[in-house]
């Protein structure tokens, strides 16, 4: 696969854009959008068909680089001021985006479409502890293969924006042994501003075949793919660390509960 632009003459707010293109037809995953002025590009994880040509070029003429807000002020028969409340910003609809991996094994990250095309937003990666100069393990993880694995990473990064709920983990295979669970977003980004602890020290061992480990954050929180003077990708990251013993094989489902476009 390779990255294919499309340009345009275009003002466009990014975010928005990207968001009605992901919510599209168009089957290959939009990679990231670029604009100055009035130039526009939209750049996909490969060359799009020609009907999906279409659809994008349709949504081009009919986006809208602008929020509406409404604030008319609505009453009851009484005359008094009637409030409603809503969980996410307009233009947004609940969405479940699920990953499934098994700890110590590389070709084990499922995420796809219905089309049985890998999505693409998230990585897996496996790293062990340095040895000191008495062979004692140290706090540093270095990248390591798979056989070797005492720390299972998964980074999830789609290319939009989105407001976080919660989430779940559930598991295949119960760990006879110690096995921890972290969850962290925007780790790329130093405390305070990134590196935000979700999940800590959630002792697998203590759930079985099923058990979920569920975390509600009662309020969203907007995590955004592009922000000024980072890479893109950065400050939308949540990134699961799986701590166990080497070469440990844990099946587990990961589920992200969000609001996106």
């Amino acid at each position: 696969m390779a990255v294919t632009k499309y340009s345009y003459v275009k003002e466009a707010l990014l975010s928005k854009l990207r968001g009605e293109i992901s919510a599209s037809a168009i089957i290959i995953a939009v990679d990231y959008l670029d604009s100055a002025g009035t130039a526009l590009d939209v750049y996909f994880k490969d060359a799009i068909s020609v009907d999906d040509k279409i659809i994008l070029d349709q949504l081009i003429i009919d986006h809208d680089n602008t929020y509406v807000e409404i604030n008319e002020e609505i009453r009851g028969d009484d005359g008094e001021l009637m409030v409603r409340q809503i969980a996410a910003k307009p233009g947004r609809t609940y969405h479940q985006h699920y990953i499934q991996f098994e700890t110590s094994v590389q070709d084990s990250l499922v995420e796809k479409m219905i089309s049985n095309m890998d999505i693409g937003y998230s990585t897996i990666s496996f790293f062990k502890y340095q040895l000191d100069m008495n062979d004692d393990p140290t706090n540093v993880l270095i990248s390591c293969m798979q056989d070797m694995a005492q720390v299972t990473q998964v980074d999830f990064s789609p290319p939009y924006d989105y407001e976080i709920i919660g989430g779940e983990i559930r598991l295949n295979n119960k760990p006879i042994q110690d096995t921890y669970l972290y969850v962290i977003a925007v780790p790329d980004i130093p405390a305070p501003d990134g590196s935000k602890s979700m999940v800590q020290n959630c002792n697998l061992k203590f759930y079985g075949h099923g058990d979920p480990v569920m975390a509600d954050g009662k309020v969203v929180k907007n995590l955004l793919y592009q922000t000024e003077g980072v890479p893109d990708g950065w400050t939308n990251k949540l990134r699961f660390y799986i701590k166990h013993h080497q070469g440990t094989k844990l099946e587990l489902q990961c589920e992200i509960e969000m609001f996106k476009y």
